[in-house]
């Protein structure tokens, strides 16, 4: 019995530098991987705000030069600046909610890639071929209390 045992443990050894290997190639993939969303998560971020500010300088540069040429009042500029702001708004909430999802599709592959990773070998506490146990055990002088002051329990 000793011997199974000590050469699953033998097993178990030889196996773990592979296992570690295999850790960190995986370690490294989802770091990869994590790193390469955020980057792109920040791009998309910075690019969405850039257009937005370049849109809303470019709208109120033309409406001030039409408010100074006299071809639009100030209260038609506001109102068609809170009509723009209304417009990109769920544009950039849109792109947001885009980034999102890239995020979500990285996690469930990765989380993928734990659930389809095979088991671990395990190994059982009876292997099947072995006899029956045959035997006895004596106990002599045995007794068991809960508590040192306390009365034996059994003897």
């Amino acid at each position: 019995m000793e011997n199974i045992a000590g050469a699953e443990t033998l097993k178990a050894m030889a196996l773990e530098p592979q296992m570690r290997n295999r850790w960190d190639e995986n370690l490294a993939a989802y770091v990869k991987a994590s790193f390469r969303t955020i980057v792109l998560g920040a791009f998309g971020s910075q690019m969405v705000m850039l257009i937005n500010k370049v849109t809303m300088a470019i709208i109120l540069w033309v409406g001030a030069t039409q408010v100074m040429a006299h071809e639009l009042n100030v209260g038609q500029l506001v109102a068609f600046n809170m009509l723009a702001v209304q417009v990109s708004q769920p544009l950039i909430r849109l792109a947001q909610l885009w980034q999102e999802f890239q995020q979500f599709r990285i996690s469930v592959q990765r989380l993928g890639d734990i659930l389809n990773t095979q088991t671990e070998f395990t190994a059982t506490s009876a292997p099947e071929n072995l006899t029956s146990i045959q035997g006895s055990i004596t106990l002599q002088d045995v007794t068991f209390r809960y508590r040192v002051n306390e009365a034996e329990i059994l003897r």
